[in-house]
């Protein structure tokens, strides 16, 4: 048993490394679990239907995003963090290739594996415990993650993905310029050509 699985020890609700963590080294961790998925789920999940891939890989990003955001801001412990987003990468793929293969009589949808991850992954932090005072560097890195969440997608994830780390250095403003420019693009050298402005 990890030394992370149990959500009642004090010791992981402690400020844990917080003059070590900074926007890019909590960034730097959520772009390593962000590869994990993608190559988890380009491993696992294979379905005929293109347009359901994409919206499943999106929902997966989203689950992801939100288990970082919670976790590190309930237990200011990034390898905590990191640990449980990891296992719910693997329960989110696992889960998905398991709907694909045995559909037919259980309905079971996304949602259903979205709700599964979080009861694995967030459902048993203990609020009595948590860290209360918020980081200023948390807050900063949680723009830089929702904009990578939000402007990422499978198709497009092999060209823009070595920008990402540049990303946690923007100010918001700038952060929320590239999302609005980067929304309505389908071409991924347009993409490409916007984040070179931007960065």
């Amino acid at each position: 048993m990890s030394e992370f699985e149990n959500f009642n020890d004090p010791n992981i609700y402690l400020d844990f490394e917080s003059t070590s963590m900074t926007t890019v080294s909590i960034v730097g961790n959520y772009i390593k679990l962000l590869e994990t998925f993608h190559i988890l789920f380009n491993k696992n999940i294979v379905t005929k239907k293109v347009h359901y891939t994409d919206f499943i890989y999106k929902q997966g990003m989203k689950c992801l995003n939100h288990i970082f955001i919670l976790l590190l801001h309930y237990t200011n412990n990034l390898p905590f963090t990191y640990y449980h987003c990891e296992k719910g990468i693997y329960y989110f793929t696992e889960f998905i290739s398991q709907i694909e293969n045995e559909n037919s009589f259980l309905k079971l949808s996304s949602i259903d594996a979205i709700i599964f991850v979080y009861k694995k992954t967030i459902y048993n932090i203990n609020k009595k415990m948590a860290i209360q005072n918020a980081r200023e560097f948390i807050s900063s890195a949680n723009e830089s993650i929702k904009t990578i969440t939000n402007i990422n997608s499978i198709s497009r994830y092999s060209a823009i993905s070595s920008y990402f780390f540049k990303i946690a250095n923007l100010s918001s403003d700038k952060l929320i310029s590239l999302q609005r420019s980067v929304d309505d693009l389908e071409n991924v050298k347009d993409i490409v050509q916007e984040f070179k402005k931007v960065l």
